[in-house]
């Protein structure tokens, strides 16, 4: 059974003004103690609707981001390794530009670099990554 959070945001998958509807609905989590139990929830719908604008970032990505930290992480790249997405290459760009230990950059570069030279994901995807990771000269 879908986690009502699932639910309310593939009733705003048509909206003609989906930063307006998302805003709205994120407003609506946040009145009702919705939390970091969501972070999986937005990003698996992230990966079932890359087609969507969802902002730079959008309000999606303001929400999952107030719950940065290790979990945050963790999740970011268990999506990238279900399903990278242009949005959630975009943000391991922001994690791995936020993150200060060298050890654990190095890991968020490696990905990104790896996704870059992967031919089994989408054109798009790699072209993003190599753009991050800083690949496009070779």
């Amino acid at each position: 059974m879908a986690s009502e959070v699932v639910t309310q945001l593939r009733g705003i998958v048509g909206a003609d003004k989906f930063d307006q509807a998302s805003s709205e609905l994120v407003d609506h989590w946040i009145d009702k103690g919705i939390g970091a139990d969501a972070v999986d929830d937005v990003f698996m719908f992230m990966e079932d609707h890359p087609e969507i604008d969802f902002g730079s970032p959008g309000a999606l990505v303001h929400f999952i981001e107030r719950f940065y930290g290790p979990a945050y992480k963790h999740s970011l790249l268990a999506s990238l390794m279900r399903k990278p997405t242009p949005h959630t290459v975009w943000l391991l760009n922001r994690v791995i530009s936020a993150e200060r230990e060298p050890r654990e950059r190095g890991v968020y570069v490696s990905l990104m670099q790896r996704m870059g030279d992967d031919p089994s994901l989408a054109v798009a995807i790699r072209q993003r990554a190599r753009h991050f990771a800083g690949l496009n000269d070779r």
